[in-house]
């Protein structure tokens, strides 16, 4: 996950693709793509974001695609078969983790390993929207 490792994890960032219809003038205003939302109380950074324009390599046979990084900041034309792909930065960790079990690669392990083929397995949800969700079921 993007999120920093600590005694609670930062949140994991999302990734969100769009595809205009028609050619278009897009603009993105976003922060945390050159510097790591920070950890707090000996909690680790968190990823930076990005984003990136995915173009098709149109002097190339196949469907091959490269991907131009366009900043934080950016205003611009976009293409019918383009896509604008926004990779936004996960949250910094709260505190030391309690033991060798919450190293990064067990926590990476734990947040992309499927139980079933249609769940992921998230160790721990805390936060507001974690606590929106369970009023929300529980009511």
């Amino acid at each position: 996950g993007s999120g920093g490792v600590g005694r609670y994890h930062g949140g994991d960032g999302v990734v969100r693709e769009i595809e205009p219809l028609r050619p278009l003038v897009m603009s993105i205003l976003s922060e945390r793509r050159t510097l790591s939302p920070y950890g707090m109380e000996g909690g680790d950074d968190g990823m930076t974001g990005r984003n990136f324009i995915v173009k098709k390599n149109k002097e190339k046979d196949g469907c091959q695609e490269y991907l131009v990084n366009i900043g934080g900041r950016c205003s611009g034309k976009i293409h019918v078969g383009e896509r604008l792909r926004i990779e936004t930065p996960g949250g910094g960790g709260y505190g030391i983790p309690n033991s060798e079990k919450d190293s990064k690669e067990t926590i990476k392990d734990a947040m992309v390993r499927p139980t079933d083929s249609s769940t992921i397995f998230y160790p721990h949800a805390s936060g507001s929207l974690a606590e929106y969700n369970s009023t929300q079921n529980t009511a």
